[in-house]
């Protein structure tokens, strides 16, 4: 009975139990190569969301900061900031001013400046309410120089003002 078992043990067992760890051991590196694909796949969709990010980015900065000058989009937003907020516009010129070169950085080349003279006619809560919006505003305007005078609307029964301002607003260039 103990030959027998011995027999039994070195014909079937012990060869069963080598072909076991053998599977075990392929099972534990088909496991761990896996891992690491999933680990891999994990980083490349990082990466994805990242360009995506950077995308969206580059479209908000090119919303923001214009790729070339766009007068037209520029007078429609200032028309648009006095007439929502019940200004009478009464001029609007656009000129071009001077390139500023930009800092060492390689994101933005040079910013291209677009100086905007208007005349507005209304009260002052609105033109406050009117540079509120223009700060506000997606793209950058800045308020360069700013003349308030003062006349009487007797239309109203109140004191309107006319205001004189010069504003910047940017683009870059090429």
């Amino acid at each position: 009975m103990f030959i027998a078992a011995i027999f039994v043990y070195s014909s079937f067992i012990s060869p069963a139990y080598s072909k076991i760890k053998d599977l075990r051991v392929e099972l534990l590196s088909i496991s761990e190569a896996s891992e690491e694909q999933q680990q891999a796949i994990g980083q490349i969709q990082n990466l994805l969301q990242e360009q995506q990010n950077i995308s969206s980015i580059e479209s908000v900065i090119g919303t923001i900061l214009p790729l070339s000058r766009d007068v037209a989009l520029n007078l429609n937003q200032i028309s648009s900031l006095a007439a929502i907020n019940d200004l009478k516009l009464d001029s609007l010129s656009i000129n071009k001013v001077a390139n500023r070169p930009s800092n060492k950085q390689k994101l933005v080349k040079s910013i291209g400046v677009l100086r905007i003279n208007l005349q507005l006619t209304g009260s002052y809560e609105n033109f406050k309410a009117f540079l509120k919006s223009a700060e506000t505003n997606i793209s950058l305007i800045d308020l360069v120089d700013l003349k308030i005078e003062s006349s009487q609307s007797f239309k109203s029964g109140g004191t309107n003002f006319t205001f004189v301002a010069n504003m910047e607003t940017y683009y870059q260039t090429e």
